[in-house]
């Protein structure tokens, strides 16, 4: 049975959670009505390619150690040091190939000099969130996302700190994504003095142990780049294909609904250690937490929807200003997508904590390869209107093909394997 204790754990780190993410996001109206506004739509659109840009590839950085850790640390409290020195040795040096690998294939894109080098600091900037994975994989094994929602929000506040006063300098791209690493660079400092107190940071490297991780991360991290791949492709595409003006007028619409997915993620960060718990001690408990995540996932998405449809030309004017007025069919449009969005994330946990990753490869590679080929035949022809419906389309491929690997699981059941 699950206590009212975790319960009541789950609600305390969601509620915290939830009430950095409103200081996050009255930060990022702050951000976002001055990028808008003195960029313009063209500019932001440059602004967020960047940044698709360095994710696309940043994903390399984790390739599936961060949950790998934290599920056996969850289930483990008492793991060795040689376990987290050689979780921080291989996020070192993953980060290292991602930004070397982001930084070449930056010179292979038809981008103006300066994209390129703002993708460069955009890039080491990403470098310290990839560092940053192995403190919060410490935080959330040890349930204390307090910590990780006062990290965040501390970057953030450094980062629209030197934004603003990069604008009131009238500079220009390059100054405004530096002004994130420096947010970075703050976070990362602060990170590493808090999870020392925690789990003492070491670098004893354990070349077994290693192998361990990445073998059962490596499956994981094929399954990250198809899942965020999907979302990032087309924006990637729209940049090539049609202007900057859409990437920016498409950009806005998701960077809003972003913000609806980051509150979901707080939730399942704070169930995710406690259901790899339970998934070991507690099969019934375990399930109750289940299937109450989803009902929390359809009826968050029941009463978002309509909400926020209604008020997504306010929602867009707030953001962006009168030149996106482009950004709110966008805006709702997407939104049909969230409950697909957090029932697919369950799944993804689901599989995650029972060790059976292997069976997502195929859902998230359909659903990727799907992307991707209407993305180049569509985005030439409808612009920013085909990548918002094949974000549905695909979502909908993803989570049909999750139930029909529940069900089939239910007829072929797979032995659970242990780290």
């Amino acid at each position: 049975m699950v206590s009212q204790s975790t319960y009541w754990n789950i609600g305390y780190n969601t509620l915290i959670q939830t009430s950095g993410k409103i200081i996050s996001i009255i930060l990022s109206i702050i951000t976002l009505g001055i990028l808008t506004r003195y960029l313009g739509a063209e500019g932001y659109g440059n602004f967020t390619l960047v940044f698709t840009f360095v994710a696309s590839f940043g994903i390399i950085s984790d390739f599936g150690t961060y949950p790998v850790y934290v599920r056996e640390l969850s289930k483990n409290p008492n793991t060795k040091d040689s376990y987290s020195g050689t979780l921080l040795v291989l996020k070192l040096l993953l980060v290292l190939l991602a930004v070397l690998i982001t930084v070449i294939a930056a010179f292979f894109f038809p981008y103006p000099h300066f994209i390129r080098l703002a993708i460069i600091i955009a890039a080491l900037s990403f470098s310290f969130s990839g560092v940053m994975n192995y403190n919060n994989a410490v935080f959330q094994s040890r349930i204390r996302l307090d910590l990780v929602t006062f990290i965040d929000v501390l970057a953030k506040i450094v980062t629209v700190g030197f934004i603003i006063f990069f604008v009131q300098q009238k500079l220009g791209l390059l100054l405004l994504v530096l002004s994130v690493f420096l947010g970075n660079l703050a976070s990362i400092i602060i990170a590493f003095i808090l999870s020392n107190k925690i789990i003492p940071i070491s670098f004893a490297f354990d070349k077994k142990i290693a192998l361990t991780i990445l073998h059962w991360s490596i499956p994981i991290g094929i399954a990250s780049i198809f899942a965020l791949a999907s979302f990032r492709i087309d924006t990637l595409i729209l940049s090539l294909m049609r202007n900057q003006h859409e990437v920016g007028v498409y950009s806005l619409a998701y960077k809003v609904l972003e913000n609806i997915f980051v509150i979901w993620g707080y939730y399942m960060a704070s169930v995710f250690p406690l259901l790899s718990n339970l998934q070991a001690k507690s099969r019934e408990g375990y399930q109750k937490l289940l299937y109450n995540s989803a009902a929390t996932a359809i009826i968050f998405s029941v009463l978002l929807i309509p909400l926020c449809f209604v008020l997504a030309p306010f929602i867009i004017t707030f953001f962006g200003g009168k030149g996106f007025q482009e950004s709110i069919i966008a805006f709702r449009m997407l939104l049909f997508s969230i409950p697909l969005f957090f029932l697919n994330n369950l799944f993804y946990h689901y599989y995650l904590i029972s060790n059976r990753v292997y069976r997502l490869l195929a859902g998230l590679g359909l659903s990727f390869a799907v992307s991707v080929i209407l993305n180049i035949l569509f985005i030439p022809l409808y612009g920013y209107f085909a990548s918002v419906t094949i974000i549905l389309i695909t979502q909908l491929i993803l989570l049909l093909s999750m139930l029909g690997l529940v069900c089939i699981e239910q007829i072929y059941p797979l032995k659970v394997r242990k780290l």
